[in-house]
C-alpha cells in the first residue's frame, strides 16, 4: 500500500503543475497578455530580476536547454516582448534584453503571481507553508542529484 501512495505524488504534482498553467493562461488572458504562455514566465521574470543577460546565463538560470530557450526567446521577440544585443566582450554571444513592451509586463507578472501565491498557500499557516517549502526543496534536491549521477 505505502508503494501505491509514493506513485501517487508525481501525479499530484502534475496536476498541480497544469492547474497552475490553467489558471496563469486564464489570469494572462484577462489582462490581454498577446503570445505569452506559461513557458515564457520563467524567461521574463529572469530577465525582470537579473536584467540582460546572455542565451547561456538565461539557459542556466531557468534550468532548460539553449536550445528550447532559443527557441522560447525567439518566440518573444517576434511579439516584440524582447530583443537581442551584441555582446561587447565575447562576439560569439548576444544578451538578450527586454524591450519597452516587454517590460510592461513587469506588473501583470507580480499581480498575477501574488494573487496565485495566495491561491497556492490559502488555508496554510506559516509552519505548513515552510513544511511545504522544505519538501518541494528536498524532492528537487534528489532529482538533482540523481541527475548528476548519469552526465
Amino acid at each position: 500500500m505505502k508503494e501505491l501512495l509514493s506513485c501517487d505524488i508525481p501525479k499530484q504534482i502534475s496536476v498541480v503543475r497544469q492547474l497552475i498553467n490553467e489558471y496563469l493562461v486564464s489570469e494572462m488572458n484577462k489582462v490581454g497578455m498577446e503570445n505569452i504562455v506559461p513557458s515564457h514566465g520563467d524567461i521574463l521574470i529572469t530577465l525582470f530580476h537579473h536584467g540582460n543577460i546572455t542565451l547561456k546565463q538565461l539557459s542556466f538560470k531557468i534550468r532548460r536547454d539553449k536550445s528550447t530557450v532559443t527557441a522560447l526567446v525567439n518566440k518573444l521577440i517576434k511579439s516584440g516582448y524582447l530583443t537581442l544585443i551584441p555582446n561587447e566582450k565575447d562576439k560569439r554571444s548576444k544578451y538578450v534584453c527586454l524591450t519597452k513592451k516587454g517590460n510592461k509586463l513587469r506588473e501583470p507578472f507580480i499581480l498575477i503571481s501574488n494573487s496565485m501565491n495566495t491561491i497556492l498557500l490559502n488555508d496554510m499557516n506559516e509552519e505548513d507553508k515552510n513544511i511545504l517549502s522544505k519538501y518541494l526543496a528536498k524532492i528537487q534536491e534528489n532529482f538533482m542529484k540523481e541527475l548528476e549521477k548519469e552526465v
